[in-house]
């Protein structure tokens, strides 16, 4: 995969078993993702967009997901990127 190219997710909702609480998994469960660390901005000032780490190809990169349309877009591509390094800046 690219810089620019953009993956569709397809959200899963359930409802956890024992909270009862609705629950959105946004990434597949066969790809290994994570956010940022908890102390780095990685959602877009109007809460639209989250920055992830995805290791879709094999190499973990950054995409930008529009939490409204379900598609991600590559931002980063190639070996070497830090999993929880990414900031999203204003």
């Amino acid at each position: 995969m690219a810089k620019g190219d953009v993956i569709t997710l397809n959200f899963e909702t359930f409802v956890d078993s024992d909270t009862q609480v609705k629950v959105t998994r946004l990434t597949p469960t066969d790809v290994i993702c994570h956010r940022n660390y908890f102390y780095q901005k990685c959602f877009t000032q109007d809460g639209k967009k989250l920055l992830f780490a995805g290791d879709f190809d094999g190499n973990r990169n950054y995409y930008l997901l529009n939490l409204e349309t379900q598609q991600a877009v590559q931002l980063t591509e190639g070996k070497g990127d830090n999993t929880f390094g990414g900031f999203i800046s204003t």
